[in-house]
């Protein structure tokens, strides 16, 4: 091997070295950094971020997973969630969504301290045969760790609007409206909010995964 081909190969490994070191490094602070809490005006729709908790926490609920069990925060424990609303014969945005949080539930799907809560926004419709039936379509084989949400449906509306604050509470005064919104809600362990995310958007959804990884390294 001439002097030369030894120079470049040096070259070659020490250059491989630092850019994978800065990918290293650049992950690991992301995947570290404190991420902000979020309190919202409802009546607004502005999301407003502090580095310190805010008085109020995610209250209490009371639904039914698909496969006919009680879901409340006392069964979730300290589990980090990602919280979305969809209905299964949406034929728009939801489709879209659902596809994007099943790379959210692959990545942590072995992971204990990780849930995903996607609630109906029609459970008039999505009764629980038939939110099994949608889960098992869309890859969602874990129900303790993908729970799809049926409920009272002015429950699953207020939650959506006083404790996620996702969708303005004057969008469902007509009779037939839903809640309907593309909208990811990242929820701590001590069930504040985190983060806002669009679920329609890979790249947004790619910051979800480091973020809950943020949150799991806390």
């Amino acid at each position: 091997m001439s002097k030369e081909t030894k120079s470049f190969l040096l070259i070659t490994v020490g250059v491989f070295v630092i850019i994978a070191g800065a990918l290293y490094y650049n992950n690991y602070i992301q995947s570290h950094r404190r991420l902000p809490y979020f309190t919202v005006n409802m009546y607004s729709e502005e999301f407003v971020s502090s580095e310190t908790p805010p008085a109020e926490k995610i209250k209490d609920f009371n639904f039914i997973n698909q496969k006919g069990e009680k879901v409340n925060q006392k069964s979730l424990g300290d589990c980090i969630y990602v919280a979305d609303y969809i209905f299964t014969t949406c034929p728009g945005i939801c489709k879209i969504m659902t596809n994007e949080m099943g790379r959210v539930y692959r990545t942590y799907k072995d992971e204990p301290r990780f849930k995903i809560l996607s609630h109906t926004s029609k459970p008039e419709e999505d009764s629980i045969p038939v939110l099994l039936t949608y889960s098992l379509s869309k890859g969602a084989d874990n129900p303790d760790k993908w729970l799809f949400l049926t409920g009272d449906k002015k429950e699953l509306q207020q939650m959506a609007y006083k404790e996620y604050g996702i969708i303005n509470p004057e969008d469902l005064q007509e009779e037939g409206s839903f809640v309907h919104t593309e909208m990811f809600v990242l929820v701590d362990k001590n069930k504040y909010i985190r983060g806002y995310y669009d679920g329609t958007d890979s790249l947004e959804v790619d910051k979800l995964i480091i973020d809950i990884k943020s949150l799991l390294n806390e």
